[in-house]
């Protein structure tokens, strides 16, 4: 062949060639993956997923957690509340046995009471709904009676894995508090028992009458709460929603609550109780309560 003819066939095969693997390469790119890449250099599928995480901390935003520690010589008892301050529902999947974690630590930073130490709980999954401007509360006790005076920190954590049935990470209704307890003076945050005996607090003079569901509570409230509000609980779920007292007095005044329990709604065996406590207005968030014991049920 013509040498002057050879060289230009030559290099029109090779560019022939070139370009095929080019295209190739761009085809096997696009089927290999499925995926469109956008303007912003991501694809659909990361689109999405960035989406739902903001999805999530958007909802998640919507709620509150408050939690209070109230010693007394006998117990420490844990509440806990999350509230929806969004407009609308949302839905919380957590385990049917452990929905939260409580460390106690002593001021030595030393571990003494773990709330799932030693239990059992059932393999189980539920979803419970929070309306707007509604809450979810847990109660825990607990019984030691040989617990030193001193300092203790407790930290309370909620354990819902799923809102609106998506992934909740990292566990972000945690909470630590601080609590003293003192068996030789009575904190004011202390357990009221229905014996009338004096306690320095948010209210005083305690006196319960009634049994079975139909209660009478009668007491004196702080001239520093403008508003008092109260829930009754059976030690695992409330059956007497949160309700506010409005005050009106520059000194102590009487208060007097009445509540009906149907006989269904309680506990075959535990501790009817209730709990009292303020506000800040600003922020909702509790300043103080007590809770005193309405009933101990043993069917």
């Amino acid at each position: 062949m013509n040498k002057k003819m050879f060289l230009p066939l030559l290099l029109l095969i090779v560019f022939g060639v070139a370009c095929g693997t080019n295209q190739q390469q761009v085809s096997n790119g696009s089927q290999g993956t499925g995926d469109v890449i956008d303007d912003n250099g991501t694809t659909p599928a990361a689109d999405s997923q960035l989406k739902d995480s903001s999805d999530v901390e958007v909802l998640l935003d919507k709620l509150k957690m408050t939690s209070v520690v109230t010693p007394s010589e006998e117990q420490v008892t844990f509440h806990m509340e999350l509230s929806n301050n969004g407009e609308e529902t949302v839905e919380l999947g957590m385990s049917g046995g452990q929905q939260f974690e409580i460390v106690v630590t002593d001021a030595s930073g030393q571990e003494i009471y773990r709330f799932s130490e030693g239990k059992a709980f059932i393999e189980s999954f539920v979803y419970k709904e929070i309306p707007a401007g509604k809450s979810l509360e847990w109660t825990e006790e607990w019984n030691d009676t040989e617990i030193a005076d001193g300092e203790y920190e407790a930290t309370i954590t909620l354990l819902p894995v799923q809102i609106n049935k998506q992934g909740i990470e990292n566990n972000p209704f945690t909470q630590t508090k601080t609590f003293t307890v003192s068996k030789n003076t009575t904190a004011s945050s202390s357990l009221p028992k229905a014996d009338g005996k004096v306690i320095d607090g948010i209210v005083n003079n305690i006196k319960v009458e009634g049994s079975n569901g139909e209660y009478k509570l009668k007491g004196e409230v702080s001239p520093i709460v403008e508003e008092l509000y109260y829930t009754v609980e059976d030690g695992h779920s409330v059956v007497v929603e949160e309700t506010k007292i409005t005050v009106e007095s520059d000194e102590w005044s009487p208060f007097e609550i009445q509540v009906s329990i149907p006989s269904d709604q309680l506990p075959n065996n535990g501790t009817v109780s209730m709990y009292l406590y303020d506000k800040n207005p600003e922020d909702g968030q509790i300043l103080s309560s007590q809770a005193v014991t309405l009933q101990q049920l043993n069917k």
